[in-house]
């Protein structure tokens, strides 16, 4: 019995260490993908709030509901928008979806 006892301690000591490099490199990774996740999780926030900054009247938008509109008046943290004739609503920055290109073509 003391005898496998003994070579159990000794495969044991025998054993090698795993590297530090291959035991960390999935934390690595996942450091990795966070930063690039983040980062442009970030940027197309910055996007976001430059648009919603140059909106201005007369702008064409789309509602996060899919309603087009057009802005009539800036406000603070609102826009004034006409979604039908004599019909005007008043939505906060965060329900505009996007800003609609309109192409002016000279007739």
């Amino acid at each position: 019995m003391q005898g496998l006892i003994i070579l159990a301690q000794g495969a044991a000591a025998g054993a090698e260490r795993p590297n530090w490099l291959i035991g960390g490199m999935p934390i690595f990774l996942l450091l990795i993908m966070m930063f690039f996740l983040f980062r442009s999780q970030k940027k197309q926030a910055d996007q976001r709030k430059e648009m919603i900054k140059r909106i201005k009247v007369g702008d064409e938008v789309v509602t996060n509901g899919g309603i087009k509109a057009v802005v009539t008046k800036v406000k603070d943290k609102t826009f004034m928008v006409k979604v039908a004739e004599k019909v005007e609503i008043e939505i906060v920055q965060s329900g505009i979806g996007a800003v609609v290109q309109v192409e002016k073509t000279d007739e």
